[in-house]
């Protein structure tokens, strides 16, 4: 954390700290990175971080000032149905199941189909928002100071479908939010922003272009304004300066 601070970065973004599934004999390499994005149960700990770890982290980065930000996955779980923890699959209509997703310019099958085959949760389901909302509330008491949620247009927005997860959801006590929207024709960005920041894959793009390019268009600028995310933009052209990047457990 002293190198961190020392550093200039004021935050530091986790990978995900629930239990994921452990796969190619446990092996910790870089390479499984993806294990971390397939949840098999929402309590905190998994085989490369343990939950007295993540409390530690958490209180030597307040001594040093140091915002933590955790990477939540919550639209889904792993395509490993035996691995997924009988917690989860006691819930009643847990999951909209695996069908992956066919059509991507359409709204319904993005948010209510699977994510490469990844058993969708029924985001829709109350009993999945407490569920879900319980694990959140407990990283903010372990120290959690923030979260990024992950493919968060996967999730419907409030009223589609009759869901509410995001009101429910965003009430967990942190101090910031945002979500990762990569954009699209249904991607509805300026409706999430209402909600949270969010991660405007196409603003943030053109920003890394025209600061290697050293030029900026303002013409660029003004089409995004236009989408109602140009100030959102610059809220993360301020913060992913002051970030950092770490895979917990390595």
């Amino acid at each position: 954390m002293q190198a961190i601070k020392d550093a200039g970065y004021t935050s530091v973004q986790t990978s995900p700290i629930n239990q994921v599934i452990v796969d190619d004999g446990g092996n910790k390499s870089l390479k499984n990175w993806y294990y971390q994005y397939q949840p098999i149960l929402h309590t905190i700990g998994h085989y490369q971080l343990g939950t007295e770890e993540f409390k530690e982290m958490n209180r030597v980065a307040d001594q040093y000032s140091i915002k933590i930000i955790v990477d939540a996955v919550l639209n889904h779980t792993t395509s490993d149905y035996n691995q997924i923890s009988q917690e989860i699959k006691s819930i009643p209509n847990w999951t909209h199941g695996n069908k992956e997703i066919k059509n991507w310019n359409d709204r319904y099958d993005v948010t209510q189909n699977a994510l490469l085959g990844l058993y969708d949760l029924n985001t829709k389901n109350p009993q999945i928002q407490q569920y879900l909302l319980k694990f959140l509330k407990t990283a903010v008491a372990d120290g959690a100071d923030s979260f990024r949620y992950d493919t968060a247009k996967h999730i419907e927005l409030p009223g589609e479908y009759g869901s509410n997860f995001w009101n429910v959801i965003l009430n967990n006590g942190s101090e910031f939010q945002y979500g990762e929207v990569l954009q699209d024709s249904i991607s509805h960005e300026a409706d999430y922003s209402k909600l949270m920041s969010v991660s405007a894959s196409n603003y943030g793009n053109q920003i890394r272009n025209d600061l290697k390019d050293r030029c900026a268009a303002a013409g660029n600028l003004m089409n995004y304004l236009t989408q109602q995310i140009l100030l959102l933009g610059l809220n993360l052209t301020i913060l992913m300066p002051m970030m950092i990047f770490v895979l917990v457990g390595q």
